[in-house]
């Protein structure tokens, strides 16, 4: 799985390393649907998303950590 849609945000699994830089843009936040944050997911409220540039730009680092993962 690459990416969601929770309510209004979209979730995007990313490369774990890069979990604290992402949560450090503006209306991005650690994916915490259970209390429990999970880190290499995270949520992206509506705000970080107003263009289709944004959405694409989110979009493939999921893809792109998705294609870095072994088959299973």
């Amino acid at each position: 799985m690459t990416c969601g849609v929770l309510k209004d945000d979209m979730i995007v699994r990313i490369e774990p390393g890069q979990h604290e830089s992402a949560i450090a843009n503006p209306h991005v936040r650690a994916f915490d649907y259970t209390g429990r944050p999970m880190k290499g997911w995270i949520m992206i409220g509506p705000n970080a998303l107003a263009s289709d540039e944004d959405l694409k730009e989110w979009a493939l680092k999921g893809v792109r950590y998705a294609l870095s993962l072994p088959p299973k």
